[in-house]
């Protein structure tokens, strides 16, 4: 027999022996303690192969103090990621709440004013008794506001501003907010004003009389107090004098101006 065949069968048989000359309680204690040695050596194995380089996740915490340094620092798009990762991670979240509004305010000061005014629309839609509801509705009238254009151009952003602006004051009148969107709607007031003086002279100038005439009175009626209320008065007198020639020898009727509009 070869000399490793002997030392094998040596082995064998010193093993037969030990497990002969032992008690079977013993002996039963030993296996279990090597099966539990064997089984943790093969978790501590597993754990080293499927668990090396596992990035940990970012806590709601984490993520909510990435966003607010980012939001400091000026990288709103990045702002953004992190606060809607935090929400979509983790929407039960104490933080989570406050997490959607930042969301909108990073969308809005990187000056996708359409992609805030929806974000702030569901913050509304689905917390209508936050505390910070006043705040939402300046911030939906401020992206319509921020996208206002010349006298020379269709000004729908301006009546959408004016609506949320009107609804906001209307539900919290003592709120800051209200009293900041009474200057903003002022200044919408201005703009559709100022349109349609300008559209009115357009028209005016082309000859077309009669809807002049509508455009200035849309002016002095729907926005007197705005600083084109006199302009459009003369205006109105102008396309009168106008029509009066016309072919019919007809002054266009006047409406009765009421009292508080008549200087």
């Amino acid at each position: 027999m070869p000399e490793t065949d002997q030392h094998s069968s040596g082995r064998w048989r010193d093993c037969s022996q030990f497990c002969l000359e032992v008690p079977g309680g013993i002996l039963k204690k030993y296996i279990l303690a090597f099966l539990l040695v064997s089984f943790l050596s093969g978790c501590g194995t597993l754990g080293s192969i499927f668990g090396k380089g596992k990035k940990k996740e970012a806590e709601p915490q984490d993520l909510f103090q990435r966003g607010v340094s980012l939001m400091d620092k000026g990288l709103y798009s990045d702002a953004s990621e992190a606060f809607q990762e935090l929400t979509e991670k983790y929407p039960f979240s104490k933080l989570a709440i406050e997490a959607e509004l930042r969301y909108a305010d990073s969308l809005f000061f990187k000056r996708a004013y359409d992609e805030a005014f929806e974000a702030y629309g569901n913050f509304e839609r689905l917390h209508p008794r936050d505390k910070s509801i006043p705040y939402v509705l300046y911030q939906m009238g401020m992206c319509h506001f921020k996208q206002l254009k010349g006298p020379d151009r269709d000004l729908e952003k301006a009546r959408e501003a004016k609506k949320v602006f009107e609804r906001l004051i209307k539900q919290y009148p003592k709120s800051r907010y209200s009293v900041m969107a009474k200057e903003a709607l002022t200044e919408c007031y201005k703009a559709l004003a100022n349109h349609e003086v300008y559209v009115g002279k357009f028209y005016f100038r082309s000859g077309r009389y009669e809807s002049a005439l509508v455009r200035f009175k849309e002016a002095v009626q729907q926005y007197p107090d705005v600083g084109q209320y006199n302009e459009a008065l003369e205006f109105i007198a102008k396309c009168n004098e106008a029509l009066s020639h016309g072919p019919q020898g007809q002054k266009v009727p006047w409406w009765n101006l009421p009292k508080k509009l008549i200087y």
